[in-house]
């Protein structure tokens, strides 16, 4: 499990408001200079300062551990212009990795960086075939959501109604090759952390799905929140060909489901019901061969029996 050291990251942040306040405070305009130099570089190099991943052994305290196989997190720096997502796997394909920024799109293949268009659309998403991206981008008339073509670097805006000035790009379900559009207060979960994020169980969000390749917009016929949850790793797999383990925080119950979710037809079959506990997907692991289900609930490694 990936955890965050509370300490570690209050000793951090004390020290980057101490350095930003010297900055401010400084009486000579190098030195603040400096300072500022000082502070912006200590944000990035230490961003992940205090974060770490651990493993559960079957007795015993948990142990330092390194990332899960094919789970590249925190994301390694590679020095290239364009800083990379914090979340790689939703932006590479066919072994090319899109990048963004104020001054465009980019693609990174070999380690070598190359401009797809010089138009803005940040925090993006990558379809599984590599040809389209999809993200939100400013203009005069404000936030919207655009396609990108990466063949050829055309940008185009999506419609999407009424929910057209809130709406954001919030995940991508391969089965069936349609982005997930959400709109409503919860669309800024990504901004959360920690219980925060678990909190949010997307009761007052708008979900549509986008056709990647059409443009087309329509209302998301079933259940689409376990995507939405993806942050640092995508779901894991139940066993079968599109179905995977997913945990639904319910806040008016205050329960969190744990079930399977089937992504091609978009449903969810409930496992089990986790009382007075709310979580999502990212905060466990389900051990189906030992019959447990791991999470992570206000900073403790809780477990509870699968009950299958």
């Amino acid at each position: 499990m990936f955890l965050k050291d509370r300490s570690a990251r209050t000793r951090l942040e004390k020290e980057l408001r101490d350095i930003e306040s010297a900055c401010y405070e400084a009486e000579e305009e190098e030195e603040s200079s400096r300072l500022g130099e000082k502070l912006v570089a200590s944000r990035e190099e230490r961003v992940w300062e205090g974060y770490a991943w651990w493993s559960i052994p079957e007795e015993g305290p948990l142990a330092v551990s390194s990332a899960p196989p094919g789970i590249e997190y925190p994301p390694a720096r590679d020095g290239l212009s364009v800083e990379r997502s914090g979340e790689p796997w939703k932006v590479t394909a066919n072994g090319v990795e899109i990048r963004s920024n104020d001054e465009g799109v980019f693609a990174v293949t070999n380690g070598q960086l190359r401009r797809v268009t010089d138009q803005s659309v940040i925090e993006l998403l990558v379809a599984a075939d590599g040809r389209w991206a999809a993200g939100w981008r400013r203009d005069e008339n404000g936030l919207q959501v655009a396609r990108v073509d990466l063949t050829n670097g055309r940008v185009y805006p999506v419609s999407v109604g009424e929910s057209e000035a809130s709406a954001r790009v919030s995940g991508y379900i391969p089965e069936i090759n349609r982005f997930i559009l959400t709109s409503g207060p919860d669309m800024y979960v990504h901004y959360y952390e920690g219980a925060d994020a678990t909190r949010v169980d997307y009761s007052t969000s708008r979900f549509h799905l986008l056709d990647p390749t059409t443009g087309a917009v329509t209302a998301a016929p079933g259940e689409v929140r376990p995507i939405v949850q993806q942050s640092y790793r995508s779901l894991q797999s139940a066993g079968k060909t599109g179905e995977y383990w997913a945990a639904l925080p319910d806040n008016e119950k205050d329960e969190t489901v744990v079930g399977i979710y089937e992504a091609r037809f978009m449903g969810f079959k409930p496992v089990l019901r986790v009382p007075k506990m709310n979580f999502n997907s990212m905060d466990m692991w389900v051990d189906a061969p030992g019959g447990r289900v791991y999470f992570v609930y206000k900073g403790h490694v809780l477990s509870v029996p699968l009950g299958r």
